[in-house]
């Protein structure tokens, strides 16, 4: 029997040990877990203001780019607005060149066209006095005065 007693006495003092031990050490575990909950808590809530920050701050980044792009692009399609009002009026003033061109060219044409005119005459006249002034020449003295 004494056995028995050793080992229910073992048993029970494992018991009362146990006891013990979860009465003791279990608030100072409470405590513990207790604490980094807190802390972990603490850390979620300053996580999530961090997030919270940083995404509206990149709000405000992409706002401020896509201002930024817009305005880019407006200059330069208002550029490009300036640059084809130029290509037009340079356009327009070649056409209008082009024109006076033209017009000078028939003038002158016209020109070219009275002074061939003239000078196909001119040369008609010239081959009939030739003529002339070689049958004139062809005359004697006494046919000379006679045509006289």
């Amino acid at each position: 029997m004494p056995a028995i007693y050793g080992g229910l006495g073992a048993i029970l003092g494992i018991l009362i040990g146990a006891a013990v031990v979860y009465y003791l050490i279990r608030p100072q575990v409470e405590q513990k877990v207790a604490a980094v909950e807190r802390e972990l808590e603490e850390r979620r809530t300053l996580t999530e203001k961090e997030t919270t920050e940083i995404l509206e701050i990149s709000r405000q980044e992409a706002q401020q780019i896509r201002l930024e792009a817009e305005k880019t692009i407006e200059r330069r399609y208002q550029d490009l607005a300036r640059a084809e009002e130029r290509v037009d009026r340079r356009s327009e003033n070649l056409d209008k060149q082009v024109k006076k061109m033209e017009h000078r060219e028939a003038v002158l044409n016209k020109r070219q066209s009275r002074l061939d005119k003239r000078q196909n005459r001119l040369e008609t006249i010239e081959q009939e006095r030739r003529q002339e002034l070689e049958q004139i020449a062809a005359l004697t003295s006494e046919e000379a005065k006679q045509l006289l």
